[in-house]
């Protein structure tokens, strides 16, 4: 998963980057600077390896710009579910560690992997990527464009 979402959702960021910057610059800068502080804030509490976070930042951007509306408000993108999934899996890894480490079925304590980073946030960021939906919507999946983004949404 890591390989195949990772690379693909990489680019996508750089070019929607790269078109944001030259359209509307605020867009470009508010999703890539919260993208960098929650990562940031996931390597500070220890949450994910810096591979991890570094692929949490991709992945945030990614369905940020994917999400963008306008007028734009960072808060009405994937900013807000990338946050809630976050904060539960934090939660859900540190609920009952205690009685893990008794158990000795406890996972060492070195964060979230990129590839477990990637395993959550991929197929979501994957299919949300404008490639992706153009695709869908060339091989005429969809009888009508305007119906695309229903389904799209719903799979991620």
């Amino acid at each position: 998963m890591l390989l195949l979402v990772v690379p693909f959702v990489a680019i996508d960021v750089l070019l929607q980057s790269h078109f944001f910057v030259q359209t509307l610059p605020h867009v470009a800068v508010w999703t890539l600077g919260l993208s960098v502080l929650l990562g940031l804030a996931v390597l500070k509490l220890r949450a994910a390896t810096p591979a991890g976070a570094a692929a949490g930042v991709i992945l945030t951007a990614s369905l940020m710009f994917s999400t963008v509306t306008f007028p734009y408000q960072p808060w009405n993108t994937a900013l807000v579910p990338v946050l809630a999934v976050s904060l539960l899996a934090y939660f859900a890894t540190r609920m009952g560690r205690a009685q893990k480490e008794r158990l000795g079925t406890a996972e060492e304590r070195h964060g979230r992997a990129a590839s477990q980073v990637a395993a959550n946030l991929g197929v979501a960021a994957l299919v949300l990527t404008q490639n992706f939906q153009s695709w869908l919507i060339d091989s005429h999946w969809f009888s009508r464009g305007t119906l695309a983004p229903v389904p799209i949404f719903a799979v991620a």
